[in-house]
């Protein structure tokens, strides 16, 4: 189980006594569990959990190169800095996220 605590922004009782709404914040897991706190009193645990989409990338960029002339071009080359796009990569967090390119962890 997760133990980090993503919010759900906006929430609203939709229906009296039953449903509740929100919007979720960006995130990352799956088997997170969801509480509903209403009037400080949490709700039991049950086994319903919550699962983000896992992370797409939709591109990769090198970074460009510059010389004595301005930019030069893509450098592909050992320790050239790559920008990978996409979505649902989760939250700004302090944690690495783990990349691969060619079966080779960066």
């Amino acid at each position: 189980v997760d133990n980090s605590i993503f919010e759900c922004i906006d929430p609203n009782v939709t229906i009296a006594d039953i449903e509740v709404k929100c919007t979720l914040g960006a995130g990352s897991g799956q088997a997170v569990s969801v509480y509903v706190v209403i009037a400080g009193q949490t709700s039991s645990g049950g086994t319903q959990r919550f699962a983000y989409e896992g992370p797409v990338i939709e591109s990769v960029a090198s970074l460009p190169t510059s010389g004595d002339r301005g930019f030069v071009g893509w450098n592909g080359a050992e320790g050239a800095w790559v920008v990978i796009t996409g979505r649902n990569f989760g939250p700004v967090t302090n944690l690495l996220p783990q990349v691969t390119v060619g079966g080779v962890s960066c």
